[in-house]
Parts: C-alpha cells; structure tokens; sequence
C-alpha cells in the first residue's frame, strides 16, 4: 500500500482531529536527568547541611562522609561509591541502635542512609562486580522468578530520586526504607515471557538495600516493592536481638514514566493503523506491564478507536499508586489496529487472551487465568463485550441466508469468517466495564467527519480479498441489506459505528451471560438525569452508551475521553477494590446504581 501523500495527511489530520482528541490521544511523558541531589533535604550537594538537621542528628562523621563522597561522585566512582558504603553503614548503624529515637530513624532513612544507598548504586550499579559487597542472589531472584536470576540481567540501575518526569499527573513514590531504582534493559525476546513485554523495554520499580548485618561484610539486597513489602533488620548487637520491620521505598511512577518516554512510535500507530493496518498489524498482542503473577487478577485494558494503549497512562499510573489493588491485581494492555471492523478485532482479542491464558499457564489452573478483568474505552467496549456474550447464528444470518457450510469457497476462509461472527463467551472474565462505549453506534460516523474518516480508512488486504471472493461466489446466499456490503469487502470500524449498521444492533441484542458484573463510565455535562438521552458526550451519545442492569453506572464531567478523567479512575479503582472484596471507605454509591 502507497502512504498517503504529505499534503493529504495534513488534511485528515485536521478533519480528524476531534476525533484524535476524543480518542485520548496523550501528551508524551518525557523523563530527564535531575542533578543528583537537587531534591529537598540535604541541599545542594551536601555541601550545606541544614543547621537544625546538623543540630538534630548528632553524626558529624556521616555528614562530613556523604559530603566527601558527593564531590567525587561520577568523577571517581570507585572512591565514591566506597564512601557512600561507609555512610550507608554508619546510617545503618544509627538506625539498629535501640537508643535511636524513632523520629530521628526516621529522618535518618530518609535524609542520610537512603541517599547513601542512592550514591552507592549510582557509581557501583548491581550489573557490576563489586567485591567489596556481597550480593543477595536470592532477594534478587525473589524479585521475579520466571525472568531474571543474576543482576546483569538488567543494563541499568538508576536512582529514582535522579530524575525529573512530566507527563504524568502524578508522581507516586512510597517513602520507606532503602533507595527507589528504576532498573531497564532492551527488549531482546531472550526468553518466551519477553514476547509479551513492551518492545520499548523491560522496565522495573526495585528497590536497593545495603544490609550491614555483620561488621565489615555488607550485603546489597535489590527487592521488588510488589512482592515484598518491608524487611527486618536487627536492633542492637546480640544474636536475641529483637528484629525491626521497615517498610520498602519504592516509586512506581518514575519506570513508568521512563518506559513511557520511548513510546514515540506506539504514539503514532493509532492514527496510522487507520490508514495502514499493517503498520501496527506486528504489534497486536498483549502486553504485560509487570512480570506474570500466578495469583494476582489480570486488569486488561482495551483502547478504542484510532487510539494505543498510551491512552491508559493516567489510570495505570494512578492503579499503582494504591497498594491493596498492587497486591491483588497484574496491569495489561491490548494493542490492536482499529481500521478493521469490531468484529475481526473482538475476534483477534478472544485468540489472544486464549493465547497467553495457556502460554503463562498451560495447566490452567492458575487463580489469575480463572478470574480477569477487562476495561474497554469507546471501540474497545464493544470489543469487551463480546468476552461476555454469545455471538449466536443469529450474528451469521446479518450477512447469509444460508449456514457456512453450503458456502461455496475456501472452507478454511469460511471458517474463519464465521469464527469472527458466531463466538462463545469467555467463562474467565467475570467482571467488566464499559467506558463511553457505543453499544448502539454513535451518530459521529455519519456526519461528514465520520464519512470523510471512513473514506480514508485501509484494512488488511487479506482480509478484504477473501472477505470479497466469498461473497462474490455467493450472491445468491447474501441478505438484501447487510450482505451486499460484503462485495467489495469487509466493512470498516468506522462503518460499523453507524447506528444503522446490522452488525451493530446484533451485538447489542446479545445478552452479557449470567453471573457477569458490568459497569458503565459514560462522560457527560448534564447533570440532571432528565436530560441524559439528549445528551452526549461529544461522540457518543448517551442513549448508546447506557446499559440497563448495570452494577453501576458513574457520569463524570467529561468529554469522551472520560476514562483519563480522575473521576473516572476513582470509580474504576473502586470496581476494582469491591471486586477484590476489599472494604471501600467512601461509602457513596455510583450515579444510578
């Protein structure tokens, strides 16, 4: 397929762009260096160290060692990060010593042993020998089991406090003990389970430890935040000493942010996969966020129209920052092209999900592949929809009067086009939520935007030819209003969206299975329920967007975008907390529940 000549992009570009912005289309995060210690605290370079600090925490040979060590830190790594070991351990020190008031242990962990850890991993990174430490092999196996055994695994430590990120709302960082490390490495597809991470990068919220429990012989313990919440560490110096439980530092925000700062190609496949599907046709799949948990929920999240899973980073980002939902649930992403009809994509999603349920458990007997979760915003709603309900024959007599196998043709072709039509549900998914999600199509797609969109819009050529030539040798078996549309190929996503559309009225007409929860998240400006089936939310209208039997329906004032809007991420996260059953302290009930 030729590209669209310049002068033609910019024209779509314009037309087209309420709907990139309704598509939640994203700014970019970007992520850059911060000098090391212009943060608060000891500021700048230790070379000032507040008087009422200095005064509260008698250590006049930790201060004057840190200061020592940040005036040669990236200069002579060997000497600094030698110095900042000997801080550590003095730090260490104070805060195992039981006559270490617990204010100052705190400001301790803080102000000196965490940055001293910080400075360690900075010019002495785990990737790199160090005799003068010995490795905890087992906390960093610990980490992730299935990946990664050795610190080399991993091309880069950074300290989290080195870097400056904007993008992101907000920056979650969970103070506690130890240094906050962003540890990344290319994406090299070395082992099957990498075939399901970002290409971007495999990127990780860990956590540094400088354990000192013998004189002379400290221990580097690299943890991951998730799956390890606090560590012990003695108090005092007899073997009986009583141990103290000390909660991780972790930041969650900033590998996020980071992985998210090399997404500059994903930005632009949603757009480009409506005028050439091929462009993201070798990136559908789906992507986990974190390395595979046997016992935690799968959140799936599906975008929507000309959109990429970029279009999740508000409420992935704000998902971490809760800790009872970390615990219990595991973040993906489906990534598909849009120009292609629902249908073919809903199709290409239950595959998927089959797909990965049985490479990361070929048992299936894990408490994650029985129970997911599925989120779909705009497009990817009706995708979700169609895990929790049947596609009947009645789905197949929209287009043939007669059932696939009287169909002349390829019978493998004929399989296939029924298998996007005529589906089961997935018994696994339990509980969904539609976000602006056109159940009955949206009267967009027919104004001039919508036409002009749809005009430009490429699918799969394959798919087109063997669409065409079944429906070519069956004329005769075509319904008068939805099959003639089959001879010059399938329709696209935008077509479907009609509210006229055969395909359309049939998927709403099918029942969500019993025993599935499903919620709805519809952006709107009016707030009186008087005037919602007038309204819209700049897209979709509300009529389309309203289920009956709904678990819980919340309006948020927002336009279609309404999944990035924090009033939509609270809501989602309080879905999530009762799904996991776990007690919501806002009692207060969703809008029309």
């Amino acid at each position: 397929m030729q590209p669209l000549p310049p002068a033609k992009c910019l024209a779509v570009l314009l037309v087209l762009a309420p709907l990139l912005l309704a598509a939640g289309c994203t700014a970019p995060v970007q992520v850059s260096a911060l000098d090391s210690y212009g943060q608060p605290g000891l500021t700048p370079h230790y070379n000032h160290v507040p008087a009422d600090l200095a005064d509260e925490i008698d250590a006049p040979e930790l201060i004057d060692t840190l200061r020592r060590a940040k005036r040669v830190d990236g200069l002579l790594p060997s000497l600094a990060s030698q110095r900042y070991l000997d801080a550590a351990e003095m730090a260490y020190g104070l805060i195992t010593d039981p006559q270490t008031p617990e204010d100052d242990r705190e400001l301790i962990i803080a102000e000196f042993y965490n940055r001293a850890v910080a400075g360690y991993i900075r010019n002495a990174p785990p990737n790199k020998a160090d005799s003068r430490v010995e490795f905890d092999a087992q906390a960093f196996a610990g980490t992730d089991p299935q990946d990664w055994t050795a610190p080399d695994y991993f091309a880069s430590y950074t300290p989290a406090a080195d870097v400056r990120i904007e993008g992101l709302r907000e920056h979650h960082v969970h103070h506690g003990f130890g240094a906050a490390l962003i540890a990344s490495r290319p994406n090299e597809r070395d082992q099957p389970i990498e075939a399901h991470y970002p290409p971007e990068g495999i990127v990780r919220p860990l956590t540094a430890v400088l354990h000192f429990d013998k004189p002379g012989q400290p221990r580097l313990a690299i943890y991951d935040p998730r799956r390890v919440a606090e560590v012990a560490l003695p108090v005092g110096e007899s073997d009986s000493a009583e141990a103290m439980r000390l909660t991780l530092a972790a930041d969650y925000s900033a590998p996020y942010a980071e992985l998210l700062s090399r997404t500059q190609e994903l930005a632009s496949l949603g757009f480009a996969g409506m005028l050439d599907p091929s462009a993201s046709e070798d990136r559908l799949g789906i992507y986990l966020l974190e390395p595979y948990d046997p016992d935690k929920t799968p959140l799936l999240m599906v975008h929507g129209l000309m959109s990429t899973p970029l279009t999740w980073i508000q409420a992935t980002n704000d998902f971490y920052s809760d800790p009872e939902l970390r615990e219990r649930y595991q973040v993906w992403h489906f990534l598909y092209p849009t120009a292609p009809c629902p249908y073919y994509s809903a199709f290409m999603l239950r595959t998927k999900l089959d797909e990965i349920r049985l490479e990361l458990d070929p048992e299936l007997d894990d408490f994650a592949t029985q129970d997911i979760v599925v989120i779909g915003h705009s497009m990817g709603g009706i995708l979700t929809r169609t895990l929790v309900s049947d596609g009947t024959e009645k789905n197949w007599s929209f287009a043939f009067t007669a059932p696939p196998e009287e169909l002349e043709g390829d019978p493998e072709v004929i399989q296939f086009i029924r298998d996007i039509y005529v589906y089961d549900h997935l018994p696994y998914v339990n509980r969904v939520v539609f976000v602006a999600t056109p159940h009955r199509g949206s009267e967009f797609a027919t104004n001039l935007i919508g036409r002009f969109g749809e005009s430009l819009v490429r699918l799969p050529q394959e798919c087109v030819d063997n669409t065409r030539t079944v429906a070519r040798l069956n004329l005769d078996k075509l319904t008068p209003g939805y099959g003639p549309l089959l001879v010059n190929g399938p329709p696209s996503s935008i077509r479907t969206l009609e509210p006229s559309y055969p395909g359309s009225r049939a998927v709403d007409e099918s029942p969500i299975r019993d025993g599935v929860i499903f919620h709805s998240i519809i952006g709107t400006r009016v707030d009186d329920y008087a005037e919602l089936d007038d309204t819209s939310d700049g897209i979709v209208e509300y009529w389309s967007s309203h289920l009956d039997g709904t678990a819980s329906e919340k309006l948020v004032p927002a336009g279609h975008n309404a999944h990035d809007h924090p009033d939509a991420i609270a809501e989602i996260k309080r879905i999530l907390r009762e799904h996991a059953g776990i007690p919501h302290e806002d009692s207060t009930l969703a809008q029309g529940q």
